[in-house]
């Protein structure tokens, strides 16, 4: 095993490690780096790489191979030709490897045992003051670790868990209840009940005070402090912006630190507690692997922790000092320092490493401390940690057992031959209604897409993934399927076509580096295959369409707010879609393709549209309900009670059949649930009891 950087790799297996998590990596792109890593920097000739890797007789476009294998080695390495930290191209030449490598110490000899001396007096005590002290050690052994503890609190029915915050003294947390209104509650240790925190009612985010005293929340209008009666102080305004305002953090400086997602004040931004202007810290940052969203995590000391996101699985800490970002840790997801360990997320896992808060660096290998946290998507786990190493996290709810079902107008659901699972996306066959595709999340970590015959039960895996939901679309023929997808280790999905029986090896649409893609409408072949791009730092979701003829992509719709959902008529002769803010998007109609362009036309609040035959009307999604409304012109009416749940924003939670019927994802009825927080009082201990 080899080290570089954050990276370990074994060149006799070509497993490449970030750490502890191993990266995927394909075997071409593995056997360049071994080549490169043998030879850290002298140059590897183009030549030298091609013998290794195609031998004399073997027959491939040898240029557009070796340029496909680095660029994914690259990838995998989150490295750039244009900047590069490991790989530097020789131009006509080849690549040298810039880092330093280190390997394994060569076995030391064995010693030559010395001469056989007689027993001194003082050997024979030394030896009698070692067994005593072997004993002592036997009989004082330490006191067992303390059981981490288990907190269980009861929600209402349809809720979850948005946020936690634990105070600074360990002796409480707070966490936000979504479902409906989402509120606050404070939970004191050493108590076994919560109590519900007065004026933080719409929170979205949430956190404590230096004392641990009052609490600072972000809703949807404005940012918040919180005094223990439930006095409210809105320090800065939002005007409906809050849903891209998070996470939050309360400084010892008195100060409130909070990061923008979106939009023209992307970046992490800072504002006194008592009010004032806000300043901005730290701009998101646009690489050539992608945008590197910046989360503020913790202040260390005036240093500030934040991590950076650049993709689905392409997670980093850094630490902002003296306005100068530097790189703490590659591999991960959230993150904070305490009791000597940094403690952070990835695919939902919870990881510990040693950690030299004065230096900002991690002395020694990460382990598992919990196979899985609860999250909040790409901000990382739902957990906290204080500085004297007290954490504590959600445990992750269990996969939702949906059910898939055909809804006619005014019908009960007519139930699907297949077991309740985590649906995420259904499609059916434009040629033939019995088969369909389906999206779903198989664990934590994983998700498949396949087809599925509902006459003969036949199902058909075409791809599974660790990153978070596939989504797909058939082709007009029904012999092949559009799948979202980070096949050869991309950092973001693009668009494959896949040969819906599965025989044959996917086929690369689209190489858009830095956003992800997801497939939408196609209507006719060889007519445009649109799909929705994002998320764009200014636009966030765009429409977009990709040509057959010569595989060209063109800009449909592109708002600075959320374009989603786009289908195409029937007839080809229009598009519609929703765009609006993420919590309240809204349906329009405009002619497509929009080359005036003309001003679309307004026809409902609402997602997911869905052209009804000979483009007579809409269905769309609004209120987990699904609205039917006839163009031009007419009023929206409730078409069914159920099958409108969206569940993402890039994909509809129906498809329609050709016969009208609807085939859609319904969730059991909801019950009341719980969530269990796991309290650790000491991660150091922790850590050590995970690396045995």
């Amino acid at each position: 095993m080899v080290t570089f950087g954050v990276f370990r790799f074994d060149p006799e297996r070509l497993k490449l490690y970030n750490g502890t998590l191993p990266v995927r990596l394909a075997p071409q792109p593995a056997q360049v780096l071994r080549l490169l890593v043998e030879s850290p920097g002298q140059t590897v000739t183009r030549d030298q790489i091609r013998e290794a890797l195609w031998p004399a007789g073997t027959y491939v476009e040898f240029e557009l191979g070796l340029n496909t294998a680095v660029n994914r080695l690259r990838r995998a390495l989150n490295d750039s030709a244009e900047n590069p930290r490991y790989i530097e191209t020789i131009p006509k030449t080849g690549y040298r490897f810039l880092a330093p490598v280190d390997r394994p110490a060569a076995q030391a000899s064995e010693p030559v045992p010395e001469p056989r001396r007689q027993w001194r007096p003082w050997a024979l005590a030394l030896g009698l003051l070692l067994v005593v002290a072997l004993g002592g050690r036997w009989w004082w052994q330490p006191a067992p670790a303390k059981p981490p503890q288990v907190i269980t609190v009861a929600l209402p029915v349809g809720a979850k868990i948005l946020d936690l915050a634990v105070a600074p003294a360990g002796d409480q947390f707070a966490y936000i209840v979504g479902g409906g209104t989402p509120r606050v509650y404070r939970r004191y240790l050493r108590e076994n009940f919560s109590r519900r925190v007065e004026g933080a009612d719409g929170a979205t985010a949430v956190c404590f005070s230096p004392d641990g005293e009052r609490l600072s929340i972000v809703t949807e209008n404005g940012i918040k402090l919180i005094t223990a009666d439930g006095q409210a102080q809105v320090i800065l305004p939002l005007k409906g912006q809050g849903s891209e305002v998070a996470p939050i953090l309360w400084t010892p400086e008195n100060r409130i630190v909070y990061s923008v997602g979106l939009g023209e004040q992307a970046g992490i931004w800072s504002i006194p507690a008592t009010g004032g202007a806000p300043q901005r810290v730290l701009s998101n940052q646009v690489k050539p692997e992608g945008v590197g969203f910046a989360l503020v995590q913790q202040s260390l000391g005036g240093r500030l922790l934040f991590h950076q996101r650049l993709g689905p699985r392409h997670n980093s800490l850094w630490v902002l000092e003296a306005g100068k970002p530097r790189l703490v840790r590659e591999g991960a997801m959230g993150g904070s320092v305490g009791g000597g360990q940094l403690v952070y997320s990835q695919d939902e896992a919870l990881y510990a490493a040693p950690f030299d808060e004065r230096a900002l660096r991690v002395t020694g290998n990460a382990v598992e401390l919990a196979s899985g946290a609860g999250t909040k998507g790409w901000l990382g786990a739902i957990a906290g940690l204080t500085s004297a190493g007290r954490l504590v996290y959600l445990e992750p709810a269990a996969l939702e057992a949906r059910r898939l079902a055909w809804i006619s107008d005014g019908a009960d659901p007519a139930w699907l031959p297949l077991p309740p699972g985590e649906y995420e996306q259904v499609r059916i066959s434009p040629v033939d209604p019995r088969v369909i595709a389906l999206v779903k999340r198989e664990a934590r970590s994983r998700w498949s897409a396949s087809t599925f015959h509902l006459d003969t039960h036949v199902q058909k895996t075409l791809l599974t993934t660790p990153v978070t939901r596939p989504r797909l679309l058939w082709a007009p023929d029904g012999q092949s399927l559009v799948i979202s997808s980070e096949l050869e280790n991309g950092d973001f999905v693009n668009l494959y076509r896949f040969p819906a029986n599965g025989k044959q090896p996917p086929v690369r649409l689209t190489e858009q580096p830095n956003f992800g893609q997801f497939p939408l409408s196609w209507r006719s072949m060889p007519g445009p295959l649109l799909f929705a791009e994002g998320t764009h730092p200014d636009t966030k979701a765009d429409l977009k369409a990709y040509s057959w003829r010569d595989g060209t992509v063109q800009t449909v719709v592109a708002t600075p707010q959320w374009d989603l959902d786009g289908e195409i008529s029937p007839d080809g002769k229009w598009l519609a879609y929703a765009s609006g803010p993420a919590v309240e998007p809204r349906i329009y109609v405009v002619p497509f393709p929009n080359l005036s362009p003309v001003e679309p036309r307004f026809i409902a609040p609402g997602r997911a549209p869905t052209w009804q035959a000979g483009g007579r009307g809409l269905l769309f999604s609004r209120d987990q309900q699904i609205w039917q409304v006839s163009l031009p012109g007419g009023t929206p009416r409730q078409w069914a009670a159920v099958g409108g749940n969206s569940f993402d924003y890039w994909s509809r939670p129906f498809d329609l059949a050709p016969g009208g019927r609807v085939l859609t994802m319904l969730r059991p009825t909801p019950v009341a649930s719980q969530a269990r927080f796991i309290v650790i009082d000491n991660v150091a201990d922790a850590y050590r009891r995970a690396g045995q």
